[in-house]
């Protein structure tokens, strides 16, 4: 990855992280809604947790 593209990953995890208050768990809530949908719209495989 070029030096940019990290700065603008980091850049957009810093701002979802404001968005929420800078909270753990609103953070971790967030994650898994977005995983949902994107599970929910069979665009991407996803391996399942053999917790």
């Amino acid at each position: 990855m070029k030096n940019g593209e990290i700065i603008e990953i980091r850049k957009i995890r810093h701002d979802i992280s404001k968005k929420v208050g800078n909270d753990l768990n609103k953070l971790l809530e967030h994650y898994k809604k977005l995983e949902a949908n994107l599970k929910a719209s069979g665009r991407y495989k996803f391996s399942e947790d053999k917790h």
